[in-house]
């Protein structure tokens, strides 16, 4: 621990030597309200000894009945629904725990709320159940692990065990080992993480029922939280003010570039980015949102039928399965195809208003102002920018949405206009990437041909026998004298029948999600055409700017400090 000490106050005292600088940078360029603000944050944040815990994941995961559980607090809403629309702070001992709305729970306002408490957290305990990651879940654990390079302040939760038939040493191994696939070349011993459910321990506490606390495994994430926090808690705070003092050198590294006609340009390049950026989240979540409501048809079929295993006769065919799964694929077809074409049809708009707005109109002004006796006479080195810059927004239009960029001519009151023709999207890039991909999503795609579905539904159909012949299988188990034994078998039967239904699910998801993502790289593919002209702007006048220089270069510093914080 002394050690963990004395990294702490080495590495305080750099970051306190990075603020002078940096706020000597900002007086020096007349930036004494960004100057005010940022000392105004780091004292907040020196302000609040606590260690902050922010619960993060997918709602329904548990997260504040995990909360409820280690401070005691029954006031703390819980819901199988969404339960928590704010994020709130609960003590437990010197630490606050914060909850968070759920994620992907297509309201971005939720999304936007859980970002604001992971950015001034010490460290996430991240969230899932026994269903393990799924699609959405996988991608922002990893980005929020690895892109982010938080990985070394996260603990992962799996919650709600009890859900699951089997002994708990057993499941914990087969998640285990289903966890390191899901992480590819990672593994889930990089975190810290536990298996409990909440839930049992709640209720254990409440009936004083020491078995079920026990089988709850809870004390277990209680003493392993803690040890987490021990170890990581004290760096971990020093996490936060760099991340502060990282978000106001960004803030002001854009304003020492906006400056003139470069300033509108940005802007509107900006606003293009985020609307861009914007539909595409919204396009995922339309398309994820399709392909959870009708996939998650197909496992509420299988716990259907495998709560009847070793009860009652069941007539399911493997032409009944069949014929639930083209019917759940149609569904999705049919509506996948529609959000394609409503997804670019909106993003037209968007464009559209961007360029109708007040800082692309002054943009237009000003090139047109420096165009006047032709486009062809370009001579001085600001005509030249106005000419690169004009016809970079015109590609960038033109791929989008095929609308044709054009000052005016009637004088520079009126500034630039837009061409746009309702039917001028149709012949675009995007659109015809987009329409493309919308028509292979259509009525013709039949995933659950793909060899490794098939096979699933085999393995549903070969396990109908055994599983469904009721009478038989009663038959059998009734020969086993042990109660628990012939407990058990039943277990395992409706566990395994049920988890083939998910492994079809899956793999249904897997095929869509390939077609999804090259829907949505065409957005990916626009919002990085567009941020690169932002950085070819940003990246020049930063190379001339000392005080850019100065300030790149304490951010690399405090880059650095994070490494060595977290030791990556």
């Amino acid at each position: 621990m002394s050690n963990v000490i004395f990294e702490a106050g080495q590495y305080s005292k750099q970051i306190d030597e990075c603020i002078s600088k940096v706020g000597q940078i900002y007086l020096e360029n007349k930036f004494i309200e960004e100057n005010d603000l940022l000392l105004e944050d780091i004292k907040k944040v020196s302000e609040n000894d606590r260690i902050k815990v922010v619960f993060i994941g997918q709602y329904s995961a548990g997260k504040s009945s995990i909360i409820s559980a280690l401070t005691n607090n029954k006031d703390i809403k819980i819901d199988a629904d969404i339960a928590t629309s704010e994020a709130a702070d609960y003590s437990w001992g010197a630490v606050n725990l914060t909850d968070t709305p759920g994620l992907y729970t297509e309201n971005t306002e939720h999304d936007e709320r859980t970002k604001e408490a992971i950015k001034v957290s010490d460290l996430m305990v991240y969230c899932i159940t026994s269903d393990l990651f799924n699609q959405y879940t996988l991608d922002d654990f990893k980005r929020l692990a690895y892109d982010m390079k938080f990985k070394d302040k996260m603990f992962l939760v799996i919650n709600k065990m009890s859900k699951e038939a089997g002994e708990y040493d057993e499941l914990t191994k087969n998640y285990t080992i289903t966890l390191n696939k899901s992480l590819d070349s990672h593994n889930i011993d990089e975190f810290e993480h536990c298996f409990i459910d909440a839930k049992d321990y709640r209720e254990g506490v409440e009936d004083n029922d020491k078995e079920l606390i026990e089988y709850s495994k809870f004390e277990i994430l209680i003493n392993k939280l803690n040890d987490f926090i021990k170890r990581k808690g004290q760096l971990g705070k020093l996490d936060t003010p760099i991340v502060v003092i990282k978000n106001s050198i960004d803030n002001v590294l854009l304003k020492l570039v906006e400056d003139g006609k470069n300033k509108n340009y940005l802007i509107v390049l900006n606003r293009m980015s985020k609307r861009v950026s914007a539909q595409r989240h919204k396009a995922k979540n339309d398309a994820y949102s399709i392909m959870r409501a009708e996939l998650n048809r197909i496992v509420d079929k299988g716990y259907e039928i495998s709560q009847k295993i070793g009860v009652e006769e069941v007539d399911f065919s493997e032409n009944d399965l069949n014929e639930l799964i083209e019917d759940v694929c149609n569904n999705i077809n049919v509506q996948l195809q529609e959000s394609v074409e409503e997804n670019i049809n909106e993003l037209n708009e968007q464009v559209k208003d961007v360029l109708e707005s007040e800082p692309a109109q002054h943009f237009m002004n000003d090139v047109e102002a420096s165009s006047k006796g032709g486009f062809n006479i370009f001579k001085s080195k600001e005509k030249k920018n106005s000419k690169i810059q004009f016809d970079a927004l015109n590609d960038i239009v033109s791929k989008i949405s095929n609308g044709t960029v054009k000052l005016a001519t009637n004088g520079a009151s009126k500034g630039a206009n837009v061409l746009f023709k309702s039917t001028d999207a149709a012949g675009s890039t995007v659109h015809k990437s987009v329409t493309a991909i919308g028509k292979k999503l259509g009525v013709k795609f039949k995933p659950w041909q793909a060899v490794n579905i098939s096979k699933n539904i085999a393995n549903v159909a070969e396990m109908a026998g055994p599983a469904l012949a009721v009478f038989s299988f009663i038959y059998d188990v009734k020969k086993t004298i042990d109660e628990e034994a012939r407990l058990n078998k039943i277990k395992t039967a409706q566990y395994e029948y049920k988890q083939s239904f998910i492994n079809i699910r899956d793999e249904l998801e897997k095929q869509y999600s390939d077609e999804v993502n090259n829907y949505l790289n065409v957005f990916t593919e626009t919002c990085e055409m567009i941020d690169k002209e932002i950085n070819n702007i940003s990246n020049d006048k930063k190379n001339k700017s000392e005080a850019s220089m100065e300030l790149q270069k304490q951010k690399e510093i405090l880059s650095s400090i994070q490494d060595k914080i977290y030791k990556r």
